[in-house]
């Protein structure tokens, strides 16, 4: 178990989460603000605008094929979806704002570990906390029969039909799993804008890009 303060945005916790499957380690990690304040009081300011947008990120090896990867922002609803979610699927609002401060509360505060009395860091960049809890699952049993039921589990769930609208029926980490094998063939694709930008990066530095 790792807890980390004094930095900025951590990316995507996927990276870390797929870092450790490599190991065939599980983990889950959160990743929030450690220096939470209450909002300030407007007329409509709510509960729901102390969430904020933490990251949290749940992953689980499989024997092959894919593996488990839910990489998500813990916060379920942005404000435009918000009136029509407490309208039609209120229950998912309140789960919403419950799994929210379970990452700022896990991934903010206790990874932050202010001390008594203290509301912000001396660094006012470097806001951020980081909790990564990693565990062998041999320590539960077979790890080989656990991997091999988890593949199982993913492939079969993956050949039943796909959500209304959805071409395809996918779990967490199934696309991005895809992708890293077809990009380590071909290349990541970068569009336009990241183009340019490595290209100004370069003429900085005297380097050519490799294209």
């Amino acid at each position: 178990m790792v807890g980390t303060h004094h930095h900025g945005h951590v990316g995507s916790l996927g990276i870390y989460a797929r870092r450790l499957i490599r190991d065939s380690l599980a983990s889950f990690a959160f990743a929030a603000t450690r220096d939470w304040e209450s909002p300030e009081r407007q007329p409509d300011t709510t509960i729901y605008d102390a969430a904020g947008y933490p990251a949290m990120c749940f992953g689980i090896p499989s024997s092959e094929g894919p593996p488990f990867v839910l990489d998500m922002n813990a916060n379920l609803f942005n404000q435009e979806a918000l009136e029509l979610a407490m309208q039609h699927f209120p229950n998912g609002v309140f789960k919403g704002l419950g799994i929210t401060y379970v990452a700022t509360l896990l991934g903010g505060v206790l990874a932050g570990a202010l001390p008594t009395g203290a509301t912000r860091t001396p660094y006012t960049a470097a806001t951020r906390g980081l909790m990564i809890i990693a565990f062998r699952p041999d320590v539960f049993g077979d790890s080989t029969a656990f991997r091999a039921n988890v593949t199982r589990i993913i492939s079969e769930s993956c050949e039943l039909p796909p959500l209304p609208g959805q071409a395809s029926a996918e779990l967490a980490g199934t696309l991005e799993w895809e992708r890293e094998r077809a990009w380590a063939d071909t290349g990541i694709p970068l569009d336009r804008g990241h183009v340019a930008v490595l290209e100004a990066v370069a003429r900085e530095l005297a380097v050519v890009p490799p294209w």
